[in-house]
């Protein structure tokens, strides 16, 4: 019988500067995400579709570098996130109200 080599294997770790960059620039946009979605969540419906409609102008524009561009995205899809979480909850409060409207009914 052979045995079998029971050696680790490491997770490839960043090999150069660009890689190093790249995983902090990853990590500070997901903090920075996480904290924007706790301020978002505060709002109502109304505020957060505005601030939405105010980020998609925003990238309308030719002139953001190319980081902003890459905020203002993250920000407007946690604002297109919140508004659908919204209208989902509507839905379902909706849904439940008819169904109760049709139970005194019959």
């Amino acid at each position: 019988m052979t045995k079998q080599s029971t050696k680790k294997i490491k997770p490839k770790e960043a090999t150069n500067t660009a890689e190093v960059e790249t995983n902090l620039s990853r990590q500070s946009s997901i903090e920075m995400i996480k904290k924007y979605e706790d301020k978002v969540n505060l709002m109502g419906y109304e505020e957060s579709l505005n601030i939405l409609d105010q980020i998609l102008d925003d990238l309308q524009q030719e002139d953001i570098p190319l980081e902003e561009i890459q905020n203002t995205y993250l920000k407007g899809k946690v604002h297109l996130q919140h508004c659908e979480q919204l209208l989902k909850h509507v839905e379902q409060i909706t849904i439940e109200i008819d169904s109760e409207d049709i139970e005194i009914k019959e």
